[in-house]
């Protein structure tokens, strides 16, 4: 049997939902309400007690944890997404990596943009590059992935082929 390049054992993710976002000059103006919110914020969790193998070549989707109701109220900041997204797509790729980690890069973008993800990842499974890829698109999970593993309110509902979780 091939050894997992990765396993996740017992993982945990949780984010504090923060109401609204305090600088040092709102902390100062309003302490008590700073440590109000503080103290009640909430948390959201996205992985809970997560289990699971993948093994060295493997294309894995990811899929669920979409909901964006419970951050609404989350603060935005000013770096744009793309930017981001291209700058991390380009880092993460300039080498040969030995697991690729995509999480929604070619929703971002342009159609050229996409189209040098798209080229870049198949050259890099060509290579047998080992690939998690994190979308809504099941277009993409569709065009990259043999296995998916859906979660939902944290935990795993579905592991299986591409199209029988899909399908299901």
């Amino acid at each position: 049997m091939e050894e997992p390049i990765i396993e996740l054992n017992g993982v945990t993710m949780k984010f504090r939902l923060e109401r609204r976002h305090y600088g040092f000059k709102n902390i100062v103006l309003h302490l008590p309400q700073y440590l109000k919110d503080r103290r009640e914020a909430q948390t959201y969790t996205a992985l809970d007690n997560i289990n699971l193998k993948i093994n060295r070549g493997e294309r894995v989707g990811l899929i669920g944890f979409a909901d964006i109701g419970p951050f609404i109220d989350s603060p935005v900041y000013t770096y744009s997404s793309g930017m981001q997204a291209r700058l991390g797509f380009g880092i993460a790729t300039a080498i040969k990596p030995e697991i690729l980690l995509v999480d929604e890069v070619m929703a971002v973008g342009d159609a050229d943009f996409a189209g040098k993800c798209e080229t870049r990842i198949n050259k890099l499974l060509a290579g047998g590059t080992t690939l998690i890829l994190v979308s809504h698109s099941m277009a993409d999970i569709r065009k990259y992935c043999t296995r998916v593993v859906k979660i939902d309110h944290g935990r795993i509902v579905a592991d299986g082929p591409t199209e029988e979780v899909l399908g299901a």
